[in-house]
């Protein structure tokens, strides 16, 4: 998503929506009778959190791509450089006393969520 938004190939918002497309792929391949060993009660909670941000995001999107895609991309770019050592999420969870199939299958989980 980084290089092809950075260089211009394809604008942000496509990009962002074929990358959503494939994670939602990837985690319907994944997840099938995996569900029982998503940890549901912290999927609860990062819910809460995820939704709101993801609709404010996309409609932060739309608004900046059609008039300031400058301003898009050099956002894009702070995005990967700041989450470069790994998305929060994913750090806090491995912290966490859980099974490590646990921690897969909630992450999955919490990502195909998404889009």
């Amino acid at each position: 998503m980084g290089l092809a938004g950075g260089l211009g190939i394809a604008p942000v918002t496509s990009v962002a929506a074929v990358i959503s497309l494939m994670t939602m792929a990837n985690c319907s391949v994944a997840l099938p009778g995996r569900l029982h060993h998503v940890y549901w009660p912290s999927v609860r909670v990062a819910a809460l959190a995820i939704v709101p941000s993801i609709t404010a995001g996309v409609l932060l999107l739309n608004y900046l791509s059609s008039s300031a895609s400058v301003i898009v991309r050099v956002l894009l770019g702070l995005v990967i450089i700041y989450a470069a050592a790994g998305p929060p999420l994913i750090y806090h969870y491995y912290r966490q006393p859980l099974e490590p199939i646990r921690i897969r299958n909630t992450l999955t989980l919490l990502f195909a969520g998404h889009w």
